[in-house]
């Protein structure tokens, strides 16, 4: 238990440096129900970027009917990133290093002041609020929803 504290304070200090240290500043869009679909190309399957195969979108149904986007950039081996469409929002992720599967985190959350964190592994992943401190308990965050790929 205390092995998965440290590691997840230890991922918590990682997201924060990664973030002063590259000056990223996140942007959070709304967007309209035809622009969701122009976005996110194909409805359930990945599917390749336009001649990119670096770029996968991928939709996910999650708990409570709801329906997650996923769009995931890997152009830049350095910084991978992940771009997620929940309820017509747009949010930008960074990838941030996971002891398995891919996780991917934000400092704007779908609550004011709070971050999340997006964990893929296999065909599921979750959505958690991250609180964005360095004394934060990750085992004190919530979980947002469950999701499941489309098969």
């Amino acid at each position: 238990m205390q092995h998965r504290k440290n590691l997840y304070l230890s991922l918590a200090i990682s997201f924060l440096s990664i973030i002063t240290l590259a000056g990223c500043q996140q942007k959070t869009d709304e967007l309209t129900s035809s622009e969701v679909s122009s976005k996110t190309g194909a409805q359930s399957k990945p599917s390749a970027g336009v001649n990119n195969p670096n770029i996968t979108k991928t939709t996910y149904q999650c708990d409570q009917g709801k329906v997650i986007y996923a769009t995931y950039d890997s152009s830049n081996i350095n910084s991978p990133k992940a771009s997620l469409i929940i309820d017509g929002r747009q949010y930008e992720l960074y990838n941030v290093i996971a002891a398995s599967g891919a996780l991917y985190a934000t400092e704007q959350g779908i609550s004011p002041g709070q971050g999340m964190r997006w964990h893929t592994k296999g065909l599921e992943a979750t959505l958690e609020t991250m609180t964005l401190d360095h004394t934060a308990d990750p085992s004190q965050e919530t979980l947002l929803m469950r999701c499941q790929e489309p098969i």
